[in-house]
């Protein structure tokens, strides 16, 4: 698997993707293709999962998703909206069952009201 981050530039708000570099607490990202750093917001750094949505977008750590979850009971339970986090070496949805139609909605740094609205509709 090839490690790519992406992180909000803190000048513009502009996202870049490329290795990600923490150097005393100014977190850097050199874009593909380019040979200077910049630096972007530390809230924002995710890293790609290596997985691609149902669009083939790829998802990276702090996106939002919407899916159906297919449960041991058989059960799917459509519409689903969690977080994409690295946790105990891999990156997983905050979720109980196996996630299907996965589709990115938004992400953390962007988007922080889609996790609002989902909790206020739970």
């Amino acid at each position: 698997m090839q490690y790519k981050f992406r992180g909000k530039i803190k000048d513009t708000g502009e996202w870049v993707y490329g290795s990600y570099i923490d150097f005393d607490l100014i977190h850097q990202i050199i874009p593909i293709g380019k040979s200077k750093a910049v630096i972007v917001l530390p809230s924002s750094v995710g890293m790609w999962t290596g997985l691609a949505d149902k669009t083939t977008t790829n998802m990276y750590e702090g996106d939002i998703i919407r899916y159906t979850e297919y449960n041991s009971s058989g059960a799917d339970i459509p519409n689903c909206v969690s977080v994409i986090k690295f946790d105990e070496g891999s990156f997983l949805p905050v979720s109980e069952g196996y996630c299907i139609n996965t589709e990115i909605i938004g992400n953390t740094t962007d988007n922080p009201e889609l996790l609002e609205t989902e909790a206020q509709n739970e």
